[in-house]
């Protein structure tokens, strides 16, 4: 079942996709996604315009539907306009409820400052998939330490506010930077903020 939700400002119009998640099929709802693009008008483009090609991770929405433990993420979908010569990204918020019912709520990424934005957070996530192996190897007390390096915080620092040795302080560093694989305490920044974003179940939005 498809339905169609439009604000006043189209720029915001969602498209709204429900299915049970034994009977969803990833063609049909790029399908539907398509034809509903060009039946509300998103964007101001017409039927003309879309010469396009769908990109959908579909390894990562496979992996999404056969895991019961999962019930939210998001997939970015790509159609590249032919005829505009340009990409517009579609923003998919997935959710999976208790009676195993699949919504989809799309909208699309218009404008420079919104694209800029996404492709942000796209780096970030790909940071977080990354490192979020490693990242999980970390002791809460490792956390923590990474935590206060990634502020810039001293070693003195660390061990002041943790009531620990710097001893104890310099071997957590040494043991943080081995388990993370991270040469520069830019990477540990990259790496830290990305998992501490993404472990907010709050924003599991953007997996």
């Amino acid at each position: 079942m498809l339905t169609t939700k439009e604000t006043k400002n189209t720029d915001s119009a969602l498209i709204q996709y429900t299915s049970k998640v034994e009977e969803f099929n990833l063609l049909n709802f790029e399908e539907y996604l398509l034809n509903q693009l060009i039946a509300t008008s998103l964007c101001g483009i017409d039927e003309d315009d879309l010469i396009s090609k769908s990109f959908l991770i579909k390894s990562e929405a496979t992996e999404f539907l056969s895991d019961h433990l999962r019930n939210v993420m998001s997939i970015p979908v790509y159609f590249y306009l032919i005829n505009l010569d340009e990409e517009l990204i579609f923003y998919t918020l997935w959710e999976k409820t208790r009676c195993q019912r699949l919504i989809i709520t799309c909208f699309p990424v218009t404008g420079k400052k919104e694209k800029k934005i996404f492709e942000h957070y796209k780096k970030l996530h790909k940071n977080y998939k990354r490192s979020k192996g490693n990242y999980q190897k970390l002791t809460h007390r490792e956390k923590d330490i990474a935590n206060y390096l990634s502020e810039g915080l001293s070693n003195q620092d660390i061990s002041d506010k943790l009531f620990i040795s710097i001893n104890t302080t310099k071997n957590h560093r040494r043991s943080i930077v081995k388990k993370l694989n991270c040469t520069s305490i830019v990477e540990l920044q990259k790496i830290v903020f990305a998992n501490r974003f993404f472990d907010n179940s709050v924003n599991q939005v953007f997996e």
